[in-house]
Parts: structure tokens; sequence; C-alpha cells
């Protein structure tokens, strides 16, 4: 036992030794089937990524398996160990049980520290770019390669070639590497044979795919001279001088548990990285760097077992190449920005003509390409016209554009999206017939999308109804017919994560359309309205009442407004007299209306004088005030 234990705790502590983060794929959000070992079937969805990852029922229940090889229904979690319950997981489920429990273990997952602060992106090219990329298959003593080298040559000269191509419109160009094997210059070096039993580690990514990684490399070696790719002479390969992309025999996990040995699809690096022609390759140096690693065979059940789809591939080298964070949910509160780009759910996009999920991977959202360079994203100005993301005219200047908000790092982005080129892939989630503008709200300053109310990059469902646990729908767009404001006053409003306005107006959004219009505006909406009513009389004596004093004020937002309510006086000499602080807040397009007096104190100077209100949100900024001119008088 003490064995074990302290191999336990150095896979851990190499686990964690590597110096940046794994990224993975999320977990296919389609139902499929699994077997009891009594031969009763049920369907079940996998859920999260590669560190933390469950399976639920149909129904949201979470499950696992028991001793036997039973499916059963979890009752609780104590830290990553499942506190099963006595039922099976194909029957009734039972009374109070609670759905989608998840794992407590998310703390070892090494990328959950670095999110809830600023982690560092990998650096990645802007603009202009050509890269290689190069495929090596990896089998093993107990299990052989089924798919061709042709046909994985075919992904690269084809398939993900075109993908960057298209998103990037023109600026990414992906090309096979240089090597020996079969069909010389193809970019694939395999099937190699690694010489030991596929390890199988399924859910639980950790040092043993390292190990495949550099022993598919060092297998690789006599194919490929690693050393032309240093093209900057440093003695490291980095990833964007060339893409190691290493596909293991067996399943691909993230798609289904129903089948294995598998691994689970995900982008890393080596601690002890091998030395090839002289040459580091997967070591994560000057912030770039790495490997991707998944499954060849996707398979859910007896009859649709495939090799595995386009959108696990580009997925994972935006995360190699580009340096490009996930845009999930990493601690699965939600769905993040869902099925509308490849580093979310888009990366399982399925058009109604495609046969498999991830057939067509949905394109980058406008920040993606925004902070690739790969759009231009104008100042929006007026009347603006966006072509459809995905259509054969797009561009990088008619596709995005940008409203600032007076905040360099936070700012709203608008796109129009259609299912037209690879955006087909949303029609399996959206519908055949969708299409509108996206907008999307920035801020820099965060490093994830693990903040449901606060995302680094997040979509405004035009719906009004936030997207929760779901991949989207079409009503999150905006078109005429939806919704076609977007403003303080609307649901969802453009106001900062602060809460303060942005100033920031969309209007008039057009029909949906391969181009639409948008009118961009950048004005000052009054959120509160305060009106000051004086009484009849505005000429009091000392020690008097002056009243009543009529206010009203109305909330012309769609949300509850928490304010601050400044009472104030000004003497005759100019100087500022506080008469009190209130905390309040007002109903979603409510109104107060109230009555207030002012005693004047004996013995005040006569003279004009001026009672007034400022009204603040929470973070004491100025959202409206009123005043008037009173009167001091001694009879």
């Amino acid at each position: 036992m003490k064995r074990i234990i302290m191999i336990g705790l150095v896979v851990l502590g190499l686990l964690f030794s590597v110096s940046n983060v794994c990224h993975a794929v999320p977990a296919l959000q389609d139902t499929y089937s699994i077997e009891q070992p009594d031969g009763n079937t049920f369907k079940v969805k996998m859920k999260g990524d590669e560190w933390n990852n469950w399976i639920e029922t149909a129904d949201g229940y979470t499950i696992e398996k028991d001793s036997n090889g039973f499916w059963k229904y979890v009752a609780r979690y104590a830290g990553k160990k499942a506190l099963l319950d006595k039922l099976y997981a194909d029957r009734i489920p039972p009374r109070g049980l609670k759905k989608h429990i998840r794992p407590s273990g998310y703390y070892l997952n090494p990328r959950a520290a670095n999110e809830s602060s600023a982690e560092t992106l990998q650096t990645a090219p802007y603009g202009p770019f050509t890269g290689n990329v190069l495929f090596i298959l990896a089998e093993f003593s107990d299990r052989a390669g089924t798919y061709s080298e042709a046909s994985f040559a075919s992904f690269i000269s084809d398939n993900i070639s075109d993908y960057f191509y298209e998103a990037s419109y023109g600026n990414a160009t992906l090309a096979p590497a240089n090597e020996t094997f079969g069909a010389a210059n193809n970019g694939v070096v395999g099937w190699v044979n690694l010489g030991y039993n596929h390890p199988n580690t399924g859910s639980n990514t950790d040092i043993r795919n390292q190990q495949i990684t550099i022993n598919a490399i060092n297998a690789a070696d006599p194919y490929v001279n690693f050393a032309d790719y240093d093209t900057n002479h440093d003695n490291y390969v980095d990833s964007d001088e060339l893409a190691v992309v290493v596909i293991v025999a067996g399943y691909e996990r993230s798609y289904s548990s129903a089948y294995s040995p598998s691994v689970w699809g995900h982008k890393w690096s080596c601690n002890n990285p091998p030395v090839v022609d002289g040459v580091k390759v997967c070591d994560y140096h000057s912030d770039k760097g790495g490997y991707v690693q998944f499954g060849e065979i996707h398979q859910s059940s007896a009859a649709d077992g495939h090799q595995a789809t386009m959108g696990i591939m580009v997925h994972e080298l935006g995360h190699l190449i580009f340096g490009l964070p996930d845009l999930y949910d990493t601690d699965y509160s939600s769905s993040g920005i869902g099925v509308f780009g490849i580093m979310s759910g888009g990366s399982w996009g399925k058009s109604t003509s495609d046969v498999y999920y991830g057939d067509t991977p949905v394109l980058p959202c406008a920040w993606t390409k925004y902070n690739l360079g790969w759009v231009e994203a104008y100042e929006g100005s007026g009347t603006e016209t966006m072509t459809a993301a995905g259509s054969a005219s797009a561009d990088s200047l008619n596709t995005v554009y940008r409203a600032s908000t007076g905040l360099a790092n936070e700012y709203f982005l608008i796109e129009n999206r259609q299912p037209v080129g690879y955006d087909r892939g949303m029609e399996a989630t959206l519908g055949s017939g969708f299409g509108g503008i996206a907008i999307w709200h920035v801020d820099e300053n965060m490093a994830a999308n693990t903040n449901d109310s606060h995302r680094k990059v997040d979509i405004e469902e035009a719906d009004g109804t936030l997207m929760g646990t779901s991949s989207g729908s079409a009503t999150d767009l905006w078109y005429s017919g939806n919704a076609t404001t977007f403003s303080a006053l609307s649901n969802p409003n453009s106001n900062l994560y602060s809460g303060s306005p942005s100033n920031v107006s969309i209007l008039d959004i057009s029909a949906s359309g391969s181009t639409m219009t948008a009118l961009f505006e950048t004005s000052t909406i009054e959120l509160l309205a305060l009106t000051i009513t004086p009484p009849a009389d505005t000429t009091v004596a000392p020690g008097e009442v002056l009243g009543p004093i009529g206010i009203t004020l109305t909330n012309n937002t769609s949300s509850v407004f928490q304010f601050y309510a400044y009472f104030y006086a000004i003497t005759p000499s100019s100087a500022t007299v506080s008469l009190g602080k209130i905390p309040a807040s007002i109903a979603a397009d409510g109104t107060i209306n109230v009555n207030r007096s002012l005693r004047i104190p004996a013995g005040v100077s006569d003279g004009t004088y001026t009672y007034g209100i400022r009204v603040t949100d929470r973070s004491e900024v100025d959202v409206t005030e009123d005043f008037f001119d009173f009167t001091v008088a001694t009879p």
C-alpha cells in the first residue's frame, strides 16, 4: 500500500510540475446507450473535460460503475470518490436524489487555479501565418491502428487546411510537414508501434499520455528531421514552427465512455521533452509549444464507429498553434458560449447533412478572430452592414464591428452568424433556419469563462434568457422579429460589468440574412429619471418646515436598480451641507413617489438656498440629479 501511495504522489508531482496548462475538448453533448452486465440498456450523456468528467443519465442523474461492473446512481461524492446508491441506473431513480451531482475534485485540475487569476495565454501568431502539421499515428502491442495513413493525410491537406484558411479569411495557412514515412511529405508518420500495451487513460489524463507522445516522437524520428523546423535556431521546436499531433489507436473518450481503450483529446506539453535531431520537441518553451493527442475512433454504439472527426482536431490545434483559451465553462456551471464558437461546444458542430458530430466544426467567435488579427473589427459608426461570417464573400473587413465603451479592455463585438460555410455546424443545435446578429461582451481583464456573471467572452442572449447549461438557441441571436435594440434599457442591457452605463447602443437590427444592418450609437441614456416637485410656497422662515417636497424616481431599465440617494443643501455662500445618504433599490421599470420635508434650523441666515438630491449606483457613479431653490426670510 505504501508503494502505491508513493507512486501516486510521484504521478501528481510530475503532473503539476509541467509549466503549462492542459487544455482539452469538452465532452460531446449527445446521448448514447450503455449496457449493464445483465443486458439492460439505457441512455447516458458525458459531461466535463479531461480533468473533471462524469456521466449522467438522459434525465440528468449522475452514475458510476460499482465493483461488479453495474452502473448505479451516485448519491454524492467525497472528493472524487463516488458514493453509490443501491439502485441500478437503468431503473427509476430513488426519491429525492439530486440531478447533476458533480465530482468535487475540481481542485485536481491545475487549470482551475490559473483561471481564477490572470493566466498568461500562450504566445500566439498574430495576423498572416504559415505553419506545418505533423500527425504521428501511435499503436500498441495489444491495439493496432484502424484507419489508413492516407485517410489521416487528407485531414491535414484538405479539412484542417481549409478550415483555418476559411476561418481566418485567408490569414492562416497550414500545410503537411515533410517526412519520409510511406507516402512522403503528406504530413503523416505511422502507424508506429510503441511496443507496450495501451495504457487506457480514458478520463484520467496524466503522465502516461505524455509518455505516449514522447515515445511516438522517438519512433517518428527516423522519418522526420525535426531540426529543420527550428526556424529561429533556439534548439526548441515550438508549436508555431511545427504542430505535433499524436493520434492514438483506440477510442476517443470525450466522444463516449462506451468503448475502450481510450484517451481524452487534449493539448499539453512534456515535462521531459524528447531531444531528437539536436532539438527539444513538445516542451512548453517561451510560452509556446506542446503537443495534441486524441483517440482515432469515435464510437458510442455498435453501429456508429467512425474515424475521429475534424472538430476535435481544429479545437486542439486552436490551443496548440494559436494559444486560444477554452471558451466553454471549465467549472461546468454553464456551457460558456455554447455552440457559437470552435473553442467551446462548436467543436462538435454538425450540419443537417452530416452523419457525425464534429464533421462541421463551427467558426471561431468574433473575439477569437479579433484576438488573432484575422478581422479588423473597425469601430461601428452609424448604420453598418455585416456579411455572414461563413459566407463566400466574407472577409476580414466586412464581418465584425467593435463598439467601444471608454474602457480599453471592456468592449462589444458584433457579427452576423448564418447557416453558411462552417457555421452550418450550428444547425444540429439551433435548427436549419437560424440566423442573426451575435453580440459579444468582452472583458480582457478576465482569464476565462468560469464566472457566469462576469466572463472573458460572453454572448448577449437576445431573448433575455441565459443559456445556462444548454448549447444555445436560435433566439440568442438578434434580428427583426426577435430583438432589435441593445442598449442600457434592453434585456440584456449594454451596461459594463460594474453596472455603470457603457453608452453603447446597437439599434434597428435588420431582418436575418446573408447581410445584415444595425445602427451603432454612442449616447447617454438616463437609467433613472428623478423629478423633484417643490412645495407651492418656497419661502420659509428660520425654525419652520419647508414642504411637502415631492420626489419621483423612475427606473427606465428592465432590471432591479440598487442606488444611493444623497440629500444636500447649498447655502448662499456656495457651501454644500449634507442632509443624509439613503441606500435603496427600485424595481425593474418601477416608479417611487415619496414626499419629504425640510426643517429650517433657527438662526439660519436669510438668503437663497438650493435643495437637491444626487442619485448614484452602488459603485458611487452618478446616475441622475435634480434640485430647486428656496428662500429663507425672517418675518
